[in-house]
């Protein structure tokens, strides 16, 4: 057993190393997204344990600096003004905290009635037509976010949108929302991925996700779109501005 008075020492070692790759990354040419070197790169220029060095990258990971690519490495992370809008605003996409930079999105829709529980969150008849957006974004071919748009068809069908064309229809969501919505509800949690979702997002039942639920509304009160966001917490960063 390690003896009480090596504890801090070797404490020091992790939390100097941490100070050395911050230091780094500030003194290099290293931008959001870049990957740092290997574990064993970084071991041997700071003269650390393998061990000492993983204590030192989960610390940058928690503080928001890093974060990891499953299979890849360390890189960096997007550099978020805390000063910017947070998730309190209304209409605010939450993939502008994305710590890296969304290479594909792809789009699915489907029509059908739905859940009691969502019709619930919609306040409509359970027998209502629903179009129902499942929308995916992928950093390389990893799933990192997954998000579902219940909107009533009627919606959609008044609008005349092109509905064979993916571009268009997630123009049409961004839009709608934007130009509809005045006020919206969220509550978010942290849950583990069951079956139906991690099977859309290719990842491991069980991970641990970050989970959006909102309603949002028209400014004559009736729910306009519900929305479920399904987030890998490796990869983002959220904040909430309080005045």
């Amino acid at each position: 057993m390690m003896s009480d008075n090596r504890k801090p020492k070797k404490q020091h070692r992790y939390v100097t190393a941490y100070e050395k790759i911050e230091e780094m990354i500030r003194s290099s040419s290293l931008s959001p997204g870049d990957k740092l070197p290997s574990e064993s790169e970084l071991a041997q220029q700071l003269n650390v344990s393998r061990g000492t060095l993983r204590q030192a990258l989960s610390l940058l990971k928690e503080d928001g600096v890093i974060y990891n690519h499953q299979g890849k490495g360390s890189f960096l992370r997007c550099i978020i003004d805390k000063d910017d809008t947070g998730i309190e605003k209304v209409h605010n996409n939450p993939l502008k905290f994305v710590a890296a930079t969304i290479e594909q999105t792809k789009l699915f829709m489907e029509y059908l009635p739905s859940s009691k529980k969502v019709m619930e969150n919609l306040e409509m008849d359970e027998a209502a037509l629903l179009a129902q957006f499942h929308v995916t974004y992928y950093v390389g071919e990893e799933c990192v976010a997954y998000r579902l748009y219940f909107i009533p068809y009627e919606y959609l069908w008044e609008s005349k949108v092109d509905l064979n064309d993916d571009e268009v229809l997630l123009d049409y969501i961004s839009k709608y929302i934007d130009e509809h919505v005045v006020q919206s509800k969220m509550s978010f949690s942290c849950v583990e991925a069951r079956q139906s979702v991690a099977d859309r997002m290719g990842i491991p039942t069980g991970m641990p996700l970050l989970y959006f639920d909102e309603r949002m509304r028209f400014s004559n009160g009736k729910v306009a779109v519900y929305a479920k966001a399904y987030y890998n917490p490796n990869y983002f960063s959220f904040h909430i501005n309080r005045g």
